[in-house]
């Protein structure tokens, strides 16, 4: 059901950002779940455009603000404001917490519950000043959903908490338009299925709260941690741990950086001394994204050694950190940010090069390296068809007494080490259009047709509009 949601909500997205139009009617009965294991068709739809409204209306008065179903109006709507895109995110709010109040689980009738059914019958006044009500203050909500919810949704309490605090900021209606809303909803959604899922059998997630505060970017300085309820970043870690290893210690630490990275650090004992009640050493592990692009060069060196020096510890720390391991994407986008690891100030080990590596193959230009840059250690770009360069992105970095071992289980193996994902695709749902290419074959125009995909999020970039004006573009789904 979240993951339908989350899909539903994608969709939206799509129809505003592709042709400017809003739903304007997100209720239950406009949310479609495909539950057919065998169909191959969309996990999810956001249906009827009946009441649906163009975004960039020539005056306010082209369309009425309060339409849709009304228990599931938006607040701002009910008080008469101009429809905004932001109206319909607050309705998927509603839609879910009326599901979890109505419906004891899947395949299942709902219930009536007189409170809320009466919602459907309310002056519009009067049903917003109850909606403020339900959500303005923390603990009114969690009383209200704690003795309304079916005991089938009652473990989403504390996630559909957090959801009232991205739609409803600051405990009131939004101010302004923000995009990002759309992001934020999806990852509290997409947390949730994560913390709800059958994963913690097995494991423990650390950390999966993003950072309470609000990363504020100044210009030109460190990350400041700023006092506000929690809004998402773009980026931020977690990592699962088994359930058979004990956590003696978990922190974030923000980086300097221009796009919301950090490093999330977690302490596993090694060693009890007979008596002791906190572990005399420990094995530190770490997760990170360095930051991206060619714009953030400047910064990844920092970030590596802050990294390097978080592994390290510090002799003040009642546990011994005896090793330190640090795996994610170090954005190694040229030669140069291969070698940031040897710097004196940073100095961890790089897991790739504690064994002799292949030989490069000498390739002619019309051959192709069908090891996908095992010499090398490529772990990104060997599913592009472009021409792009290949590189080793992903590494693992480690400090102390830490020794490498051979992954017999790995898909490709490379002395020592391997690569896991080789080969394995992942379906996805893209953009299709034909394209035509023009090439000279012996001395003639010839126009060769193919097909080219495009993502999601390409589709809606000012950049490709223009390609795209009057295309004819197809959904599909592609395996990539």
């Amino acid at each position: 059901m979240l993951a339908a949601l989350e899909g539903t909500i994608t969709g939206h997205e799509s129809l505003r950002d592709l042709t400017g139009t809003i739903q304007s009617d997100v209720s239950i009965g406009n949310l479609m779940m495909n539950e057919e294991e065998d169909n191959p068709s969309w996990q999810s739809f956001l249906i009827d455009l009946d009441l649906a409204i163009k975004e960039n209306r020539e005056s306010p008065s082209d369309a009425p603000s309060k339409t849709g179903t009304r228990a599931f109006m938006a607040i701002g709507a009910l008080y008469g404001k101009e429809h905004s895109f932001m109206h319909d995110l607050e309705l998927f709010f509603w839609v879910l917490f009326w599901i979890c109040i109505h419906f004891t689980g899947p395949n299942r009738e709902g219930r009536v519950v007189p409170e809320f059914e009466a919602w459907n019958y309310e002056p519009t006044t009067r049903l917003a000043k109850l909606k403020s009500g339900t959500v303005v203050h923390e603990g009114d909500f969690i009383k209200t959903v704690e003795e309304n919810f079916t005991s089938y949704y009652r473990p989403l309490i504390p996630w559909v908490n957090r959801l009232r605090k991205v739609v409803f900021p600051g405990s009131g209606r939004w101010k302004r338009e923000e995009k990002g809303l759309y992001f934020q909803i999806k990852a509290v959604l997409y947390l949730t299925e994560i913390c709800t899922s059958t994963l913690q059998q097995n494991f423990v997630l650390t950390n999966v709260d993003p950072p309470e505060s609000l990363y504020t970017n100044i210009p030109r300085k460190s990350f400041i941690l700023k006092h506000t309820d929690w809004r998402s970043v773009p980026y931020f870690t977690l990592m699962t741990i088994s359930r058979h290893l004990a956590i003696v210690n978990c922190f974030r630490v923000p980086f300097v950086t221009d796009m919301g990275r950090d490093a999330l650090v977690v302490d596993i004992p090694v060693f009890y001394p007979r008596g002791w009640t906190q572990p005399n050493e420990s094995l530190r592990l770490c997760t990170t994204h360095l930051e991206s692009l060619w714009g953030g060069k400047a910064y990844c060196p920092s970030q590596l050694a802050l990294t390097s020096a978080l592994l390290k510890g510090t002799p003040t720390m009642e546990s011994k950190v005896i090793a330190g391991l640090v795996g994610e994407d170090m954005n190694a986008i040229d030669r140069p940010k291969h070698e940031f690891h040897k710097a004196s100030d940073v100095d961890p080990k790089d897991v790739w090069e504690d064994v002799l590596a292949l030989p490069v193959p000498v390739l002619k230009p019309f051959q192709k390296d069908f090891s996908h840059g095992r010499a090398r250690g490529n772990t990104w770009g060997y599913q592009s068809n472009s021409k792009r360069e290949r590189k080793r992105m992903d590494k693992f970095f480690y400090t102390g007494s830490i020794e490498t071992v051979t992954l017999n289980s790995a898909q490709d193996v490379s002395g020592r080490l391997g690569r896991l994902g080789i080969d394995l695709k992942t379906e996805v749902e893209v953009w299709e259009s034909e394209i035509v290419k023009i090439s000279v074959v012996r001395g003639k125009y010839v126009e060769k047709p193919y097909n080219h995909c495009y993502s999601e999020d390409q589709a809606v970039r000012p950049q490709y509009r223009e390609t795209l004006s009057g295309k004819e573009l197809v959904r599909r789904k592609a395996n990539t």
